[in-house]
């Protein structure tokens, strides 16, 4: 009958089928009043229930998981939309998990992965407008040290404010104008650095090096 078939499904791991046929059974069993396989069967649904919860919640931890490694190579990668939809599809698996503390922290770590790819496509798209902006820019123009100190003067008042996105976009002026200036690569480098987007940030300070 529909207890034995559940019983089989169970030993085979197949919790589905089992939670299904253990509910099938204790409809069959209400009907004939059979009290002892009604407590019985009530029992072995629940833990038929508790084992298929757990083997969902697993399968949605490995998923979570295999996404977030794959976002990290994506972010690696400068493959930032795709890093960020990985993430969003992980958080979206670590929340159906059950909550202790190892997923909380990898849900606190995956959240500090999705940050830093969508501040990393923010800068890469105002990066690319910043680049076309200053390619046409007068080759005379363009190795004025005082326009780079002028750009300097006005990013003090950003930082100074904490906006570093424009503080990025002044310092990224300054060297258009002036790219021999150290000083604004390396600030650029911390701009980058407290905006939260590190690997930016080292790109610049590696320029630094192979200047001096």
């Amino acid at each position: 009958g529909y207890y034995n078939l559940a019983e089989l499904y169970l030993s085979e791991f197949r919790f589905a089928e089992a939670v299904s046929f253990y509910k099938k059974a204790l409809v069959a069993f209400t009907q004939q009043k059979n009290y002892k396989y009604i407590e019985l069967t009530n029992r072995m649904l629940k833990i038929a229930e508790n084992e298929y919860e757990y083997k969902i919640q697993s399968e949605n931890l490995i998923a979570a998981d295999s996404l977030v490694f794959e976002g990290e190579k994506l972010l690696s990668s400068n493959k930032y939309k795709l890093c960020i939809n990985n993430i969003q599809r992980a958080l979206e698996y670590y929340g159906r998990s059950y909550k202790n503390k190892d997923i909380i922290d990898k849900i606190s770590y995956a959240k500090k992965i999705l940050d830093l790819a969508k501040k990393s496509e923010l800068l890469s798209e105002t990066l690319t407008k910043l680049e076309a902006k200053f390619k046409d820019i007068d080759p005379n123009k363009k190795f004025s040290y005082r326009d780079s100190l002028t750009a300097q003067d006005r990013v003090n008042i950003f930082y100074r404010k904490s906006d570093y996105l424009n503080a990025i976009i002044e310092y990224y002026s300054a060297l258009q104008y002036y790219p021999a200036n150290n000083e604004a690569r390396y600030n650029l480098g911390a701009a980058f650095y407290k905006f939260g987007a590190p690997y930016f940030a080292i790109n610049q300070w590696e320029e630094c090096t192979k200047l001096n």
